[in-house]
């Protein structure tokens, strides 16, 4: 499917990144370019486009003076305004971006570990006061690396002028940003995007999202993700409209502040915002009636779900929940990307998504669509991610023949042009692989997105990852459908991440395990739950759970955008590493633990 060429002249227009920011900051020196809520709640920081230029500059001088252009430069810093004028800087600088995040636990030491040893970097952005903690943190091989503070190099970059980094000016064809992907920590892929790579891609946004310069992010988003960082800083800033950010942890304890932010900073705007599906499950299931009381959510004109399976079910629930409050649903933009191709793929025109419809889910597993009347018993309903992105190509292919798929059919999702990255970084065999792929007939210089779906009236569906699907009795069965039917089952009880997956057994088929993390109340229940865990999806579904493991809350594995990472909570059950809270064997043999 090819969607046709985007009509009329869309902003930025510039060669690179750093050009079409400057544009943007001399057509509005004193407006607000970024608000940071320190707590969620509480503004530590708040800038004018001119307020930003100024840090870029200094940033970029200071930066200039300590490597060559094209180095690598990872950012060990948490979110903040600092987070976003160093990102410029750097670019300034002809320097190359990292995005990351300061050391913090085991699991994120050893992907910040495997992703300084694959970048090679010249020196790393660290904030002030922190040089103790990432030194120690870091092997002794990875300490030799210079560590400098942000606050240091716009020090040694004082007074210094955009035009001072001319002779530092990236070529459109340079490599913009080295953008690692949440996936294998042992050999973490970092995804090489370059100016003009990215600014076709932020072009299609401006065009789908329809954002102008009245347009407001305000995200919670990490900003070394995808969507925080292309969708949350550089689309509204290249756009000339404005951000309100606050740090992820934040969100996660409160995500009321969100709402709450929507509603003080959304006055007289166009607000863009949203996140993954489990945001807004999280303010369904967390925000209080009471909380609700002075929200005002009407300015919210795009809620934009994606980075995860879109549920239909959660679309409904929260619409239903904050209708009160001026949500409107014809703001749900539901929409489908990865980092491979800068951020987005596709997503529906502004205020007109598509609506869920109900599908055969008999015929999903056999891998066809067949609608079917809302009432009928097998209903699974199914949520369009809209057509792709302008001037793109996205066609449905069979990943074992690499032929083709009608409409209707479930297949490898491939996409194809001017928004995908060329290369990973250092990792040709990737490289080869998985952007440059070829249909069967040698069409295409196609990205193999990994994910399957289906089109269906030009609309993008997704169905899951091929790597988590499960194949039960020759039907094919995904994981994020059976999480949402445990969530379902388990609404009103303190349950928070869930993880399904399978375990090979030489004996028998494959068992498949559902890992339900569960809060400190309310355990006395987990017996008749997990009863209905069961019988929920073998009514639906027609398989059994074979095992149920109830866990401390956190115990699962997230990426970097609050997903689940189900290969990395597999790993941790085969080897008696999840802390468990009740182990349901599907036997008479059941453990209660404190």
């Amino acid at each position: 499917m090819t969607s046709p060429s985007a009509t009329g002249q869309l902003s930025v227009q510039a060669p690179d990144l750093v050009t079409a920011f400057a544009e943007a900051a001399e057509v509005n020196p004193i407006k607000s370019a970024v608000t940071f809520l320190r707590n969620g709640k509480t503004v530590s920081a708040q800038l004018s486009y001119a307020d930003l230029m100024d840090r870029v500059a200094a940033i970029g001088c200071g930066a200039s003076e300590l490597a060559p252009p094209g180095s690598r430069i990872p950012l060990l810093m948490r979110s903040s305004e600092n987070y976003v004028a160093a990102l410029f800087g750097l670019m300034a600088a002809g320097l190359v971006p990292v995005p990351l995040f300061p050391p913090r636990g085991d699991r994120q030491m050893e992907r910040i570990k495997g992703i300084l040893s694959s970048c090679e970097p010249a020196f790393t952005l660290i904030e002030d006061g922190q040089d103790d903690q990432v030194r120690n943190a870091l092997p002794l091989a990875l300490q030799a690396v210079p560590r400098y503070p942000v606050e240091a190099l716009a020090t040694i970059g004082a007074n210094g002028r955009l035009a001072d980094l001319e002779h530092c000016k990236p070529a459109t064809s340079d490599r913009a940003i080295l953008q690692y992907t949440s996936g294998s920590t042992r050999s973490p892929k970092g995804v090489a995007i370059d100016h003009d790579v990215a600014l076709a891609n932020i072009r299609c946004i401006f065009s789908r999202y329809e954002f102008t310069e009245n347009g407001i992010a305000i995200d919670w988003l990490p900003p070394y993700h995808d969507m925080g960082l292309f969708g949350c800083i550089l689309t509204p800033l290249l756009r000339g409209g404005g951000i309100v950010k606050m740090p992820p942890e934040a969100f996660v304890a409160r995500p009321w502040r969100w709402l709450q932010a929507i509603s003080n900073f959304g006055t007289d705007r166009q607000v863009y915002a949203g996140g993954p599906n489990f945001a807004y499950e999280s303010c369904i299931s967390q925000v209080s009636d009471a909380q609700m009381e002075n929200l005002d959510l009407s300015p919210w004109f795009v809620a934009y779900n994606g980075a995860e399976p879109v549920r239909a079910r959660t679309l409904t629930r929260f619409a239903s929940r904050f209708r009160r409050v001026g949500f409107d649903s014809r703001a749900w933009f539901p929409c489908y990307g990865m980092a491979e191709a800068t951020l987005m793929i596709s997503g529906p025109s502004p205020r007109a998504a598509p609506p869920a419809y109900p599908v055969s889910r008999s015929r999903l597993t056999a891998g066809c669509v067949e609608p079917v009347l809302p009432d009928d018993e097998t209903a699974e309903w199914v949520v369009p991610c809209g057509r792709v992105i302008d001037g793109h190509q996205l066609t449905i292919v069979d990943p074992n023949t690499y032929e083709p798929l009608a409409d209707g059919r479930i297949g490898e999702i491939w996409f194809s042009g001017s928004s995908v990255a060329r290369s990973y970084f250092g990792n040709p065999e990737a490289t080869r692989e998985t952007l440059k792929a070829q249909t069967a007939d040698g069409v295409g210089r196609y990205l193999r997105t990994g994910d399957l779906g289906f089109l269906r009236d030009g609309y993008i569906h997704v169905t899951g990852r091929m790597s988590d699907i499960l194949i039960i009795d020759g039907q094919n069965h995904y994981p994020n459908d059976l999480e949402g039917d445990v969530e379902e089952t388990l609404a009103g009880h303190p349950i928070h991440k869930v993880a399904v997956f399978a375990v090979e057994r030489a004996e028998s088929r494959s068992e498949i395990i559902a890992v339900v993390e569960w809060g400190r109340t309310e355990r006395e229940t987990i017996p008749n739950a997990v009863r209905s865990v069961r019988e929920l999806i073998f009514a639906r579904r027609g398989i059994p759970i074979d095992r149920i493991s109830i866990v401390e809350r956190g115990a699962i594995p997230l990426t970097s955008s609050g997903k689940v990472r189900r290969a990395t909570t597999r790993q941790l059950y085969l080897k008696n590493q999840l802390k468990l809270v009740w182990n349901d064997l599907k036997s008479s043999e059941r453990e209660l633990t404190s």
